[in-house]
């Protein structure tokens, strides 16, 4: 089930770090750091802080897709261009393959949809095979050769997907 999020407080924190687990620690290692329990809390409390911020901006919201009470996959959807973009979509190690990303992704675009804030943009590493299988799969296109990120800078690894309900 689809849980939309619009603060810090109406959400669990610790499954939602539960999902992000990998992501921390590959963090850890991109900065030439050992993964340690202490470092781990140390990234979740930066990822705390910037939750707080995160809400802070007009529109921004998180979603969550729950199955027996866990937390599986979660995405944040901020306000992009004309629409939103889909930033940080994740699934728990342990989750994987089960759908729940795909369950995630079609029941925001019912959510946009409902709310009329179409199109969906996504920027997808181009080696990340199972997130633009994902899109692809829900109506998703290329957009772009690149992506275009919300500060400016600019990747030329990944693309920039969008859903748009015509294209469907």
């Amino acid at each position: 089930m689809l849980k939309i999020i619009y603060s810090a407080s109406d959400m669990d924190f610790q499954q939602l770090c539960d999902i992000y687990e990998e992501y921390f620690a590959q963090n850890l290692t991109d900065r030439h750091r050992k993964v340690s329990a202490f470092a781990l809390l140390q990234e979740q409390q930066e990822f705390y802080g910037f939750l707080l911020d995160f809400f802070k901006e007009d529109g921004s919201i998180y979603a969550v897709w729950i199955d027996d009470g866990r937390y599986c996959s979660a995405v944040r959807l901020e306000k992009y261009l004309d629409g939103y973009l889909l930033a940080g979509l994740e699934t728990a190690t342990n989750m994987r393959r089960k759908g729940y990303a795909t369950n995630l992704i079609k029941s925001i675009i019912e959510y946009c949809e409902a709310n009329r804030s179409l199109p969906i943009y996504s920027h997808i590493s181009n080696n990340n095979i199972p997130s633009i299988k994902a899109h692809i799969n829900n109506g998703f296109s290329v957009l772009k050769d690149f992506a275009v990120y919300l500060d400016g800078s600019v990747d030329r690894r990944s693309k920039t997907y969008c859903y748009k309900k015509d294209e469907v």
